[in-house]
């Protein structure tokens, strides 16, 4: 059994574990913490990311069981005793407090983290149960998934480096954190429709159906890009190299414009560049300031964007691009050995002539005539 499955981890970890640690990325440029002290922070940010996630997770399993039985879906806690469960629940509740014995906090900290904890509770607990009251529940939805860990990771890396964020732009990233937030929740319940009508769940897409849902995504992706490039744009006035960023957004869009109409990618975009392009622009400009960032591209790539930037390759035919590549490589390095191999064979060869052995004339190499020359001696 994965150790993961307990926690849904294949339905957060991209997606929402990915942005968030991108912006960590963005948060140490933004406040300029040194390479230094950076691997203890974003450590204990990706713990406690974690650790919200599971809890979340693990919370609406839990109060949804019935609702999953009747209709089918997944539900990791059904049928696993109480032990079991308060083992899932012990471990999701460590990795959400035990980063917090590193990381500063203050009181707004708190009442981050109690909000959030209370949504997660709201969210899906009998008697209040937001998730089926409409437009409510996607707007917890969206508070718990990506505004309020946004607002807290800010609030975090302002304590870290003791350095003010500016607010205008900090509301400007819970407006654009909200966005996504919504926009994700609306696809989950799109995927979802046909399962919470068999387990009567009054979700906002069942309650007004697709076509108002359908434009709600398309009003809440163009708003959600207009808001990230004014983010972006401000951040560049600080820093010029956050044009690289920029780049990421336009390529993004390039990509999306080229994909085929029944590419998965396109029903989700843009999460393909808030899970993968902008980390990695903003990791890219990580390593200007300082080279040694450079260890992050294939931490990136090994956690959370190795098996998509694969996989895109692939939806773009480069497959025997790829392979023609490697091939190439692979006749590169033979050309090379054989060539090293050649050149060593002749050293040997003139070594063994100064002495006074012809290893052509001897009809042997080194090696033979060493051993000739040792069962002589017996």
């Amino acid at each position: 059994m994965s150790v993961a499955k307990p926690f849904r981890a294949e339905d957060w970890w991209i997606g929402k574990a990915s942005l968030l640690i991108g912006l960590v990325y963005l948060f140490t440029i933004y406040f300029q913490i040194p390479f230094e002290h950076f691997g203890l922070w974003a450590m204990c940010s990706l713990v406690t990311i974690i650790g919200f996630a599971s809890l979340g997770y693990l919370l609406n399993d839990f109060f949804d069981q019935d609702k999953d039985r009747l209709a089918g879906k997944k539900n990791f806690l059904l049928n696993k005793t109480t032990i079991q469960k308060s083992v899932y629940f012990g471990i999701a509740l460590l990795m959400l407090f035990t980063p917090w014995y590193y990381l500063p906090f203050d009181t707004f900290t708190i009442v981050l983290i109690v909000l959030q904890l209370s949504l997660f509770l709201s969210y899906s607990m009998p008697g209040i149960r937001l998730k089926e009251r409409g437009l409510l529940g996607l707007i917890t939805d969206a508070l718990y998934a990506h505004s309020i860990p946004a607002v807290m990771a800010v609030h975090t890396y302002t304590l870290i480096s003791d350095k003010p964020a500016d607010g205008v732009w900090v509301a400007l990233l819970f407006a654009w954190q909200f966005c996504v937030g919504l926009r994700n929740i609306l696809l989950h319940q799109l995927n979802d429709s046909d399962a919470d009508q068999l387990s009567n769940t009054k979700t906002f897409t069942n309650k007004y159906g697709v076509p108002i849902t359908n434009s709600f995504l398309n009003g809440l992706r163009s708003t959600e890009l207009v808001l990230l490039l004014v983010l972006v744009s401000m951040l560049c006035i600080q820093n010029q190299w956050f044009f690289v960023a920029v780049v990421g957004i336009v390529l993004s869009l390039l990509l999306f414009l080229s994909m085929d109409k029944l590419n998965g990618y396109r029903f989700y975009f843009p999460n393909l560049l808030y899970d993968h392009l902008l980390p990695l622009s903003f990791i890219i400009i990580l390593c200007i300031s300082d080279i040694r960032f450079l260890l992050l591209f294939p931490i990136q790539l090994l956690l959370f964007s190795g098996k998509w930037l694969y996989a895109l390759l692939e939806s773009f035919e480069l497959q025997h691009s790829l392979n023609a590549i490697k091939n190439g490589c692979y006749r590169v390095f033979h050309s090379i050995f054989a060539g090293i191999k050649l050149g060593v064979n002749w050293l040997v060869y003139l070594l063994f002539k100064v002495v006074g052995v012809d290893l052509i004339k001897e009809k042997t190499d080194a090696k033979g005539y060493i051993l000739r020359q040792l069962n002589k001696g017996k």
